[in-house]
């Protein structure tokens, strides 16, 4: 005998509102990680900054170390990003 399957459950108010913290945690991150620089800037300050707890940070990205790779993983692969790529494939002569 088995027990009650479990309803799958998707809202799509919720999956916005954590798209909505994680970047507000990542603009938070990059403008602290910019002005004070990786060591100084802080998790706390992070967290005040966006506006979220220290637990949310910690559940979402794992560390500092986290946040920092989403960061670059994001500015590696922006529009501006592919442009530049675009251009320096289409030079012939390096």
């Amino acid at each position: 005998m088995t027990g009650p399957s479990k309803r799958s459950y998707i809202s799509l108010t919720r999956q916005r509102q954590a798209s909505e913290t994680r970047s507000r945690i990542a603009a938070a991150a990059r403008s602290l990680l910019a002005t004070k620089g990786y060591d100084a800037a802080t998790i706390d300050e992070i967290a005040r900054a966006a506006e979220v707890s220290p637990q949310t940070i910690y559940a979402i990205f794992r560390s500092k170390r986290g946040i920092l790779a989403e960061l670059i993983e994001g500015a590696s692969f922006d529009p501006g990003y592919e442009a530049l790529v675009a251009q320096a494939m289409s030079i012939a002569d390096p």
